[in-house]
């Protein structure tokens, strides 16, 4: 993690998780900007294999060094310093001053200086909340684990300014109307009510869906149980629909060459019937599968479309 700090130049060089190595035409450069001054210095290297290795006395590159301010708080006492290796750059931002009255509010607070000069990371009220900007690329903080531990104290540090609590997941999830997306990491995350599998070719359906370790999930809320029949999902462009408690149909196109497949959600009734024909009233093959309180069709798709339509009792 401390190899952040001086870690200036790499040249296409890996690290294995317990040294860095180069190969071929490969290097890396560290340069130590902390040294005392007019004494003597040793530096010591484990070496595998064979390299070229050299040593000078030069002017060290201060500027992409991140400093921590009084206003950084518990980050800077966590996180003084950090070199920002030069292959990512940082944004500077003009700091607002409180006599500025086309900005009004408090003027930011500023937690990391670059060693050059300049506000890269800083704080700024808003309203009953606060925003942090980062002006650091996105891969600094996926380099390494000293990195990264920054930004996540910077978000915690956020959270915690406003008076909410801090809640850590082993999973990241997100929600937009009836679509639920799912990256599980070491343990598994259940995604509650009725909902299919978007990356099936069945669209499968659960209730109460549990995602194993390490696995993306795509999925679509079709709603509880006790509703009357309605379309679940569609592998395909819906371009009309029919839904009644006696029947539900829609008017579709899909790929050709390719399986269509719609998830419909029974609701307690069973299917009388169902057919699928073309636009010219040609019959298609269709296949009708209830189970667990849903109804899977699948059907060859058709660019021009295909009528299907299913009974219930």
């Amino acid at each position: 993690d401390l190899e952040s700090r001086f870690l200036v130049h790499d040249s296409g060089s890996q690290f294995n998780g317990q040294g860095r190595f180069a190969d071929g035409a490969s290097s890396w450069t560290y340069e130590f900007d902390n040294l005392p001054q007019d004494q003597p210095v040793k530096l010591t290297l484990d070496i595998g294999n064979g390299y070229d290795v050299s040593a000078a006395s030069v002017k060290p590159d201060f500027g992409h060094t991140l400093l921590s301010t009084p206003s950084a708080g518990i980050v800077g006492r966590a996180f003084p310093r950090l070199r920002i290796p030069a292959a990512y750059d940082a944004t500077l931002y003009p700091q607002v001053q409180p006599s500025d009255e086309a900005k009004p509010g408090p003027s930011p607070a500023v937690l990391y200086t670059l060693r050059s000069g300049g506000a890269p990371v800083w704080l700024q009220t808003v309203g009953r909340g606060l925003a942090i900007n980062v002006g650091v690329a996105p891969g600094f903080f996926s380099a390494n684990a000293r990195s990264a531990g920054l930004l996540r104290t910077l978000v915690e540090y956020g959270v915690r300014r406003v008076g909410a609590s801090v809640h850590e997941s082993d999973a990241m999830r997100l929600k937009r109307g009836r679509y639920t997306i799912v990256r599980t990491l070491e343990d598994s995350e259940t995604v509650e009510g009725r909902t299919v599998d978007l990356f099936s070719p069945t669209l499968a359906a659960a209730e109460d869906r549990e995602v194993p370790p390490h696995s993306v999930a795509l999925l679509y809320d079709i709603g509880p149980g006790d509703e009357l029949p309605h379309i679940g999902f569609v592998s395909g462009r819906v371009q009309a629909k029919l839904e009644t408690p006696g029947a539900t149909a829609f008017f579709v196109r899909g790929p050709l060459g390719t399986i269509g497949a719609a998830r419909l959600h029974a609701g307690g009734h069973k299917v009388t019937g169902a057919r699928a024909v073309d636009r010219l009233g040609r019959t298609v093959d269709l296949r009708v599968d209830q189970d667990s309180g849903t109804v899977l069709l699948r059907y060859p798709n058709d660019p021009d479309g295909v009528l299907v339509r299913v009974g219930w009792d």
